[in-house]
């Protein structure tokens, strides 16, 4: 998360930089909608990424953080990220959803 650093003004540079790539009705902020209380740091960020939009005059999107919609997918998605990280599902050391 790139608001975490709290350095605003390299923020701005580096999203003056996108926009100048590729323009800036093609640049959003992103939200994201998680319980404070399990991400207590999150509503800073998520308050600082608002305030960023509105001085900036970009649009936010807001989503969640699922990566599979069914309980039974979990398995799914597993293997995923262990293909992704290069890892076997018997790894010790793989990523596992929480």
């Amino acid at each position: 998360m790139i608001a975490s650093d709290n350095q605003e003004s390299k923020i701005v540079e580096i999203i003056k930089m996108i926009q100048d790539a590729i323009g800036t009705e093609n640049v959003y902020l992103d939200i994201i909608a998680q319980d404070y209380k399990i991400l207590p740091g999150l509503k800073q960020i998520n308050d600082q990424i608002l305030a960023l939009s509105e001085k900036l005059g970009l649009k936010c999107l807001v989503h969640n953080n699922y990566h599979y919609p069914n309980k039974e997918d979990k398995e799914a998605w597993e293997v995923a990220l262990a293909i992704k990280d290069g890892k076997k599902m018997y790894d010790d050391n793989r990523r596992k959803p929480k």
